[in-house]
């Protein structure tokens, strides 16, 4: 066993809002992973100019033929499907359809869902033919990487996902990745938050760096840039010793104000700038993340320092035929001065500040305080934004660190997780992001249930004894800790009477609530994350509790113990009824 667990070939996948990366790690032994040991895939196909890039655009075109994905679609194909890991997370659609329009993504249907080209797909599907065309490549470059050992080595694939991402959401992305074929025999598939991942990578990279003078009782901000979403996450150090050793310090948050909604503020700007009946002469196509002009602004987004260096954005022609003084267009081309740029960056750079000052004073309330800020991802490039978090945050004393390979840095992390020997994640505690709870038949309570409507309340004609559908039992808080290594183990009680007849199974669905004060009853909000399906056969007595309901009235309850284990990004519970296990299910498996 101690064998099969040391040759082990990681692949990790992380799918962004703009761009995806995939990097691979093959463990051989006992050696503690390096740096060195991690692959970034970069020879994606279709590459301008034979380059190597780590990553390649998340975007897919449809055509009677088939699909293009990624670098192999031609720039004159204007249906093209971008953006999509945005509608993902169907607890948000109506505000991400809402973001889209914003974005001018007219290459999506209405409802996210139909192209223009009158393809009929649903986002998952979308993205799954995207990690169709991404897998393929990947596993031609483990071909050649690895030859013929390759189809006798153990896989471990692992997803990122942002940290605030409903359970639907990774449910979604899980079952994207296998349609694409990522699950194949011999395979374990594991989920890892995007920002928990920037934050094993970044910290081997301080590790292996100048600053170890990072001890135990440390606070670190991890701020996780990337196109779609910032999520920032502060983390506490508990040991240094051998290895660090971290736990999550406060609840992460995280906000959609990434590189791509810079642009949506670029176009507004223009809008202001030209005015509605020149910008409405602009054709679509223009507006595109593909078109000329907001590729020369992706350009002088990502130069952009603040300095005293002009910017040039390719304009379209409808406002560009003729040089323009006053709009500051000369050869087809916009001049934009430095305090245009930070006009059209502020919106978005000042809510990353407002999501780290936030995890900060949440630190201070704990009578601690933060150390270090982390910056990754891709928007984490920006030069702008570093400059804006160091003057922010620098008289308090708060050094600002961008690691090495920032852009690849959260691929790598989770590579670099579940490369290593031993097993023991670096993050050793972390806290749940919402409430979860059961939805479970009570003893009808005057004191608790007398505003209950009828129709909510049942009879049990063979005890006389009223109860209540519906009632929730929370058996997880927001913020609780949660250890990598120990289940958190509660109690729910079912009445037996519910589950006395030839069926003795008894769904239990988990629910989960994202805001502060979760009800005490089911109401609308309450998202199903899995149903548990628990087998009542043979009940030992040492399960059954008496429950008294008036002077003259007990009933057996079946007391069931739910563990709950956090595995990378995913809850799972498991149900034991005495000493059997009765049942376990994922957060995913709703």
């Amino acid at each position: 066993m101690a064998e099969e667990a040391s040759e082990v070939l990681v692949i990790a996948i992380d799918y962004g809002t703009t761009f995806t990366g995939v990097a691979y790690g093959h463990r051989n032994g006992l050696r503690r992973p390096t740096h060195r040991d991690i692959q970034c895939i970069d020879d994606w196909p279709g590459n301008p100019r034979n380059a190597s890039n780590q990553k390649v655009p998340s975007e897919v075109a449809y055509s009677e033929k088939g699909f293009d994905w990624g670098n192999k679609i031609q720039p004159r194909n204007r249906h093209r499907e971008a953006w999509t890991k945005l509608l993902l997370d169907e607890t948000q659609k109506e505000k991400q359809l809402v973001l889209m329009q914003e974005l001018d993504m007219e290459q999506n249907g209405a409802n996210g869902s139909r192209s223009k080209n009158n393809v009929s797909k649903e986002p998952v599907d979308i993205v799954s033919d995207f990690l169709t065309g991404v897998r393929k490549h990947v596993e031609t470059a483990l071909e050649i990487r690895f030859a013929s050992m390759l189809q006798a080595l153990r896989r471990e694939v692992v997803i990122t996902v942002p940290a605030v991402w409903s359970d639907k959401a990774k449910n979604l992305t899980y079952k994207a990745v296998c349609n694409a074929g990522f699950n194949a025999e011999n395979t374990r598939i594991s989920m890892i938050t995007e920002p928990e991942a920037a934050a094993i990578y970044a910290l081997r990279d301080l590790e292996d760096g100048p600053f170890t003078n990072i001890k135990p009782g440390d606070h670190f901000v991890v701020c996780d840039a990337g196109g779609g979403t910032v999520d920032i996450i502060t983390y506490r150090v508990e040991s240094t010793k051998d290895a660090f050793v971290i736990k999550e310090a406060v609840v992460g948050t995280g906000d959609k104000c990434g590189a791509i909604f810079i642009d949506r503020e670029f176009k507004s700007w223009l809008r202001q700038k030209v005015g509605e009946e020149k910008f409405g002469m602009i054709r679509n196509e223009w507006l595109r993340p593909e078109s000329r002009m907001m590729r020369s602004f992706e350009e002088a987004k990502m130069s952009f320092e603040d300095d005293n260096i002009m910017a040039l954005v390719t304009m379209p022609p409808e406002i560009s035929r003729e040089n323009d003084e006053a709009l500051d267009i000369d050869d087809g081309e916009m001049r934009l001065d430095p305090e245009d740029m930070r006009e059209i960056f502020d919106p978005c750079v000042n809510r990353v500040l407002t999501l780290i000052e936030s995890q900060i004073g949440e630190v201070s309330s704990q009578a601690a305080k933060v150390k270090y800020i982390l910056v990754a991802g891709g928007f984490g490039k920006s030069m702008y934004l570093l400059k804006r978090i160091r003057e922010r945050f620098s008289g308090q004393s708060i050094e600002v660190i961008r690691p090495s390979n920032s852009w690849s840095a959260v691929v790598r992390g989770a590579v670099m997780e579940k490369l290593d020997p031993v097993g023991k994640s670096l993050v050793q505690l972390r806290l749940c992001r919402r409430h979860y709870g059961a939805s479970l038949t009570q003893p009808f309570a005057e004191s608790t249930h007398g505003s209950v409507p009828d129709e909510n309340v049942i009879l049990d004609k063979s005890t006389g004894v009223r109860f209540v559908k519906g009632c929730m039992t929370w058996i997880l808080s927001k913020g609780d800790p949660l250890q990598s290594s120990k289940a958190k183990t509660t109690e729910i009680m079912i009445p037996q009477t519910l589950t006395e007849g030839s069926n003795k199974s008894f769904e239990v669905k988990i629910l989960a609530w994202n805001e502060s004060n979760p009800p005490s009853r089911k109401v609308k909000g309450l998202e199903q994350v899995c149903v548990l399906s628990i087998d009542l056969t043979d009940l030992p007595p040492e399960s059954l509790k008496t429950m008294k309901i008036s002077d003259t009235k007990t009933i057996k309850m079946v007391a069931c113990k739910v563990d709950i284990k956090i595995e990378g990004s995913m809850l799972e519970f498991r149900v034991r009824v005495g000493d059997r296990e009765c049942c376990r299910a994922l957060a995913r498996d709703a």
